[in-house]
């Protein structure tokens, strides 16, 4: 399960897939209605791990859409020749045409970069469905082709934009500041409103070390002397692409002389084997040669004139 922002993004489980499949929308968007003679084949195919469905939940922990990335958001009689992740999904019916759209789209775009590195998003949005082409528009797609269903009849129209493409409101800020300048605050309200943050671990830290009596946090003058405790595990890449975790025994010592609780260690846990997945598998942002071209990239729009 991975936050993104106010957005949660769990595998598929079938409890999910059978409420969404009982997702009633009103005319005339009542082709997104499942077919009640197709559940249990429809509730499957939610469950297949080839087609990467996920659902997606708020912060109050209500399920309110789904996403899938790949071959099952093609639609038949589509030129899918152009390499691209395929993306669908859709909002809890209630939700819909209250402006929702653009951000849980662009939590989706910050949940496969993350986990598919593609070059390109493409979306396949039926011609009628006006709403769902606006908002796509609105965060950067651009259409591409238009073709028949070639089993329905049904037009559709097919639209892509690169993954590492700008436009208004797909920009990434990094807040620094002071202590009390109120950071956390306004990461907070943004995350309120939808948009897709990273929370500040480092109030949370020093609360949980201060309520058990760890020394260290925060950082405290002794005898001209500045203590503090590294909590942090570092990864080295070397030239032959081979990793080596950094600070593994210290953090052993720290966590049993500060009483680190198990969910801590457990979560320390779990994002090592993501780093280190992602690190063996050199997909973004461990993909050394990407990052160099989007450094030059960045490099160049900077450059005067």
């Amino acid at each position: 399960m991975e936050k993104i922002g106010a957005f949660t993004f769990p595998t598929m489980d079938e409890a999910s897939a059978r409420k969404i499949v009982s997702w009633r929308y009103d005319p005339p968007y009542e082709m997104y209605n499942c077919d009640p003679n197709a559940i249990e084949e429809t509730v499957q195919g939610f469950l297949n791990p080839h087609y990467h469905y996920y659902s997606v939940w708020d912060e109050a922990e209500e399920l309110i859409g789904y996403r899938c990335f790949g071959e099952d958001g093609r639609i038949p009689g589509g030129d899918y020749r152009a390499a691209a992740l395929d993306m669908g999904g859709g909002l809890r019916p209630d939700l819909t045409g209250q402006g929702r759209g653009a951000h849980f789209m662009e939590a989706a775009f910050a949940f496969a970069r993350r986990h598919f590195a593609p070059v390109a998003f493409r979306a396949t949005v039926a011609s009628f469905n006006t709403r769902a082409l606006r908002v796509c528009e609105q965060v950067g797609y651009r259409q591409v082709q238009t073709f028949v269903n070639t089993h329905t009849g049904q037009p559709f129209v097919v639209l892509m934009r690169d993954a590492g493409a700008r436009y208004e409101g797909d920009h990434l800020f990094v807040v620094s500041g002071c202590s009390g300048s109120g950071k956390s605050t306004l990461i907070a309200a943004l995350a309120q409103q939808g948009e897709a943050v990273v929370t500040e671990p480092g109030r949370q830290i020093v609360k949980e070390q201060i309520q058990l009596g760890g020394d260290g946090l925060p950082s405290t003058l002794q005898a001209n002397v500045v203590e503090w405790t590294d909590l942090d595990l570092d990864y080295r890449v070397h030239p032959d692409h081979s990793v080596e975790r950094l600070d593994q025994a210290e953090f052993e010592q720290n966590a049993q002389r500060m009483g680190y609780p198990p969910n801590l260690i457990e979560q320390v846990g779990a994002a090592c084997r993501e780093v280190e997945e992602g690190l063996a598998k050199r997909t973004f942002p461990f993909d050394y040669e990407r990052q160099v071209e989007l450094y030059r990239r960045i490099k160049t729009e900077q450059r005067p004139g």
